[in-house]
């Protein structure tokens, strides 16, 4: 099953990444860093998720991944990392089936 965000949150996330690319200059396309997608894969475990939240979250972090790759490309790995951490939350809060489920989780 392949879940994407809504419109709404693919603008709103386009126009953030527009403000910061306004003076940037980069060159698509870039490879995919596993380094970034590995840490967003353990910032879930780590922080108690369970393995079947984490089985139907995946399909939205590569594409978390792939925003601050490809769009922060001089910025530092861990600036990366916490870009593609954020993305993939408002991914996951945007799905409404997600929404009882980050409901456990909120207070972190």
């Amino acid at each position: 099953m392949v879940l994407a965000a809504s419109p709404r949150i693919k603008a709103e996330l386009s126009a953030i990444a527009q403000v910061f690319l306004l003076d940037i200059g980069y060159d698509l396309p870039l490879e995919l860093n596993p380094a970034v997608e590995d840490e967003v894969k353990l910032h879930f475990k780590n922080h108690g998720f369970s393995d079947e939240f984490f089985l139907k979250i995946e399909p939205q972090i590569k594409p978390s991944v792939g925003i601050p790759i490809t769009t922060f490309q001089t910025t530092l790995f861990d600036a990366q990392c916490t870009v593609a951490t954020f993305i993939t939350y408002c991914l996951i809060v945007d799905h409404s089936s997600y929404r009882h489920c980050m409901s456990d989780y909120q207070y972190r």
